[in-house]
């Protein structure tokens, strides 16, 4: 593990802002399973979110449990015209 002073305390040595982001996760079905989450840090314009769910498969004397999904990762704040981000 790597010993790093900045962890310790709220601000860094070069007095930057350590920045605490926005997450969640919350399964939103239940058959069939599937869970959703999604993280933002407005500070420095970035956010991802998707959906995983579980997949099961039967491997003759064993089974295999596998994990399928998508991420979106979205870079916020870039572009100002009417159509929205570049």
């Amino acid at each position: 593990m790597v010993d790093d002073p900045r962890l310790d305390s709220p601000t860094t040595q070069d007095d930057e802002t350590i920045v605490e982001p926005d997450q969640g996760n919350e399964q939103t079905s239940h058959h069939p399973p599937k869970s959703s989450y999604f993280f933002m840090a407005p500070e420095h314009g970035i956010r991802v979110d998707g959906t995983l769910k579980p997949r099961s498969k039967f491997l003759g004397n064993s089974a295999a449990s596998l994990m399928e999904g998508i991420s979106f990762l979205r870079f916020t704040g870039r572009g100002t015209s009417k159509g929205g981000e570049k």
